[in-house]
């Protein structure tokens, strides 16, 4: 018989500077607002994990000190469960880890070697659990238009091919950040590839692939590649933020994409720049550069208006009633004015941006979408 003081095994937590100045309380609370408890929890961090990191900001600790001493702890927990035999447990503190690590290298905007090492401790925590799933999920690189464009490849268990969602974000939640919408699609039979686009992620962090005009021909040839490589028989798309835009863009030029969600995302782009000038920022670090003018040019061509009559195929918009980046009439503009026949739109009045604070609603509500759509 023994008693075990489970948080004490992993260590004395954080302790926060003697004194905290009011430029780094700003930025902390900055950073709970742009991450708050139900984003975190929604997009792969353990609740506890969640809790413990607003209160250690509130105590005035260096977020980025909170989130490693977080994720160093579940990687200890994941070591002991798989040395354990316990590889269910480990998988999912391996996901937890990498959580910890990637929500703390999305507070550093440019990829310097803070930010670089931060998400390839996340990265290589992913793989790790990646590596425990049962069938596995496979990392696949894809060159489209020069580029090495990476990704996640999640399979229906007793399945090689058969329909595959696309799924990515925008312009700092990217693909590992989906894990938990994804896994809806695959226990429903649909494939999910988690993927990074030009200035996203691995194929811009590590990859040195930045963002230099609106992106949809690269993930229409990511798509492509998907059925030729016999990835997949089928290929929908699944766009969270101003990834929605892309998504939309997306299936405005390729006639081969069988469904298409957009969550969170807009029309014009641009309307987030009045509302928080500080994420043209964001913009400049997709494009490997730190001028405004190109990064807010590069926003206004992402408006779609017009190609919103060119997506033919099911579309299905999703928005929240109190997002604070993208209004409901510039989301909804994707929905009145495409083409499809086939089209939806659903709109949560006390949702927030990408519909956080609904994640078990929102991620069965597309994943039956798609299935309807895509298992014939």
């Amino acid at each position: 018989m023994t008693i075990s003081y489970i948080q004490r095994e992993m260590g004395a937590p954080p302790m926060p500077p003697e004194a905290v100045g009011d430029e780094d309380r700003k930025a902390l609370a900055a950073a709970t607002r742009a991450l708050p408890l139900q984003r975190l929890v929604g997009n792969g961090m353990d609740y506890a994990d969640a809790v413990a990191l607003h209160r250690m900001a509130d105590a005035g600790i260096p977020w980025i000190t909170a989130t490693t001493f977080l994720g160093e702890a579940n990687l200890t927990r994941a070591r002991r469960a798989e040395s354990a035999g316990s590889g269910r447990s480990a998988r999912d503190h391996y996901r937890h880890a990498a959580a910890c690590f990637r929500f703390g290298q999305s507070t550093l905007y440019f990829d310097d070697a803070e930010k670089k090492a931060l998400y390839s401790r996340a990265l290589d925590a992913f793989a790790e659990g990646a590596r425990l799933d049962d069938p596995v999920t496979e990392k696949i690189g894809l060159q489209v238009g020069g580029a090495t464009v990476g990704g996640w490849l999640m399979r229906p268990a007793g399945t090689t091919a058969g329909p595959v969602v696309m799924i990515f974000g925008g312009a700092d939640g990217w693909r590992e950040e989906y894990h938990s919408g994804a896994r809806y699609l695959v226990e429903r039979g649909i494939g999910a590839f988690l993927v990074d686009g030009l200035g996203q992620g691995e194929t811009r962090i590590l990859g040195n692939h930045h963002l230099a005009a609106p992106p949809e021909e690269t993930f229409a040839g990511v798509a492509d590649a998907l059925v030729s490589r016999s990835f997949a028989t089928s290929v929908g798309i699944w766009g969270n933020s101003l990834g929605g835009n892309f998504a939309a863009r997306t299936a405005s030029i390729h006639g081969g994409i069988a469904a298409c969600c957009v969550n969170g995302g807009a029309a014009e782009p641009i309307e987030v720049l009045d509302r928080f000038p500080k994420f043209i920022d964001r913009i400049c670090a997709m494009m490997g550069q730190r001028d405004h003018e190109p990064a807010r040019a590069l926003m206004t061509a992402l408006a779609i208006d017009r190609g919103c009559r060119a997506i033919r195929c099911p579309l299905l918009v999703i928005h929240g009633g109190q997002d604070p980046i993208f209004g409901v009439p510039n989301a909804l503009s994707i929905y009145e004015k495409a083409s499809s026949p086939d089209k939806t739109a659903v709109v949560w009045d006390d949702g927030d941006h990408c519909i956080y604070n609904h994640s078990h609603e929102k991620h069965s509500l597309i994943a039956d979408w798609f299935v309807k759509r895509m298992s014939a």
